[in-house]
């Protein structure tokens, strides 16, 4: 661009900003399942490409998932969960071990819904809004799994959270 002249337009390059509660992992996550890879994805847009090598049944793929993944989308919005309202009425968790001797501590795995009046050994993250729910060296409560189960049942990524198991401090 140069004094407000555009010299070339890429029209094989669609850029889709996400205005949804949603975020760009989220969405590559539903177009692989539709067997569609997409260029570059971010918190707030997916790009795809098109390339020469492209037909039109490539082209009907991508458009059928992309209205697949709409209605995905409006009744994920329909279901009137917000992920970032998530922290709303928080109890404000204290540390019961600072994050230095939380992180060099013995830790094990164990099944989120055992996890009840544990030290949690990780940051627990739900993603979007990448905000920790819980940190480190926090006891894990009653209110904290009821929210996590809450974000795993509307398809929010939890990071910290593997196979719907935790890691706790061991003999804390």
């Amino acid at each position: 661009i140069n004094n407000n002249t555009i010299y070339d337009i890429d029209i094989s390059r669609l850029t889709f900003i996400i205005l949804k509660n949603v975020n760009g992992d989220f969405l590559n996550n539903l177009f692989l399942k539709e067997n569609i890879q997409i260029e570059l994805y971010s918190e707030n847009h997916i790009i795809a490409i098109s390339t020469i090598c492209d037909n039109d049944y490539g082209l009907n793929l991508f458009l059928n998932a992309i209205k697949k993944i709409d209605e995905i989308l409006n009744d994920f919005e329909n279901r009137n969960f917000d992920c970032f309202n998530i922290f709303a009425n928080s109890n404000i968790l204290k540390p019961i071990l600072n994050l230095r001797e939380a992180f060099y501590s013995e830790k094990i795995e164990i099944d989120l819904l055992s996890a009840e009046n544990e030290i949690a050994a990780d940051f627990i993250t739900p993603y979007p809004p990448g905000v920790p729910l819980i940190n480190c060296g926090e006891i894990i409560t009653k209110n904290i799994i009821e929210k996590i189960i809450l974000l795993k049942n509307n398809n929010i990524q939890v990071l910290g959270l593997n196979d719907n198991k935790v890691k706790i401090i061991k003999n804390k």
